[in-house]
């Protein structure tokens, strides 16, 4: 009898973890109910790319109505509580001449262990592009925790952004063009946390009697 008592008690538990676990995947995992399967085959939208240079972390999902969630993920700063979520840089993959809806969600920021005010609610517009180098903008609706967005496809793929994106590409490229030029020093003073080379720009006559002093690219998950 006892053995009965305990294996019928064992069952009633891993029953109760497995309905914790499932549901709790299932309240984390949509913001709404999931769209079916006859609902997704109706949306334009094929995929939500973020694995190219510079692309923002996210996850994404559909709606029942074909529109697509794209939920920011946070970057967090090593060591320390701080973490942010505000820039925003991936791909859609679509179907040509599409117009597309797009309910862009963000978290809010911590700095220094305390909420700060989240800085997409400075947000005017976003950027958007077929290739990826020729940018325009795209007016914005605020909607709770983010903004909503419609573009048209011109292509199948289609670039969205925060703001205009600078990738390591591009700062590589510049360096590469203007370290020979005779105004023009480049510096090594350290590496990254991960080896990549930091260096300090000096432009103009070093004999000058005034400095200018820029500091750029502080956020290493910026895309811009």
């Amino acid at each position: 009898m006892n053995n009965f008592n305990h294996f019928f008690s064992n069952c009633i538990l891993s029953i109760g973890w497995l309905l914790f676990f499932f549901g709790g995947m299932t309240h984390f995992s949509f913001a709404q109910n999931p769209a079916t399967n006859d609902q997704v085959a109706q949306s334009p939208v094929d995929y939500i790319n973020s694995n190219f240079e510079a692309a923002t972390p996210v996850f994404w999902e559909y709606n029942p109505d074909g529109s697509v969630v794209v939920h920011m993920l946070y970057d967090h700063e090593r060591n320390s509580p701080n973490r942010a979520n505000y820039h925003t840089h991936f791909q859609v993959q679509a179907k040509r001449g599409a117009d597309v809806t797009l309910h862009i969600l963000y978290k809010n920021d911590i700095y220094n262990g305390r909420i700060v005010t989240p800085a997409y609610a400075l947000y005017q517009y976003y950027y958007i592009s077929d290739d990826g180098i020729h940018w325009t903008t795209v007016p914005l609706e605020r909607i709770e925790n983010g903004h909503k967005i419609k573009v048209h496809m011109n292509t199948d793929v289609l670039y969205v952004a925060n703001i205009e994106p600078y990738r390591i590409s591009d700062l590589d490229k510049l360096l590469k063009e203007i370290k020979d030029h005779p105004l023009v020093e480049i510096e090594p003073i350290g590496t990254t946390v991960e080896g990549r080379l930091l260096e300090i720009v000096s432009v103009g006559n070093p004999s000058a009697p005034f400095r200018i002093f820029i500091r750029a690219r502080a956020h290493p998950w910026e895309s811009g």
